[in-house]
């Protein structure tokens, strides 16, 4: 753009441009890659979330039981990206969202299943 007197004009083509960037979404090529672990003190339970999980189309690479008992289940986001972490939280009916970007991971997400969760909350029906 430019400045016309007192006021700026907006250069039209670089504002399509800067739009057709932001609007647009690049298509993840590869499944998220979780890991699971079961903090809460319910038998099974790493593997019912993730069942539901790989029903949703993430890539479960490693689940297990947790050293010590949790009351909340938390969801680490490692990713840039904020949306996976909500359908995370849907399909499994509860977790505190930490966004925590890193660069060097060997996962996308990592779960720790806590006391408040039932395996009643989770969404098992297709992706």
């Amino acid at each position: 753009g430019k400045f016309h007197g007192f006021y700026w004009s907006p250069d039209a083509e670089r504002i399509s441009d800067l739009t057709k960037v932001i609007d647009s979404k690049s298509e993840r090529k590869q499944p998220y890659l979780v890991d699971i672990w079961n903090a809460s003190g319910i038998s099974g339970a790493a593997r019912l979330v993730r069942d539901a999980l790989l029903n949703a189309g993430f890539n479960v690479v490693e689940w297990g039981n947790y050293s010590v008992r949790q009351e909340k289940t938390t969801i680490t986001n490692m990713t840039s990206e904020v949306d996976p972490s909500g359908i995370i939280q849907s399909r499994i009916g509860c977790g505190q969202i930490i966004n925590r970007f890193e660069s060097n991971r060997n996962v996308d997400f990592t779960i720790i299943i806590g006391n408040d969760f039932k395996e009643s909350y989770l969404l098992k029906d297709s992706k």
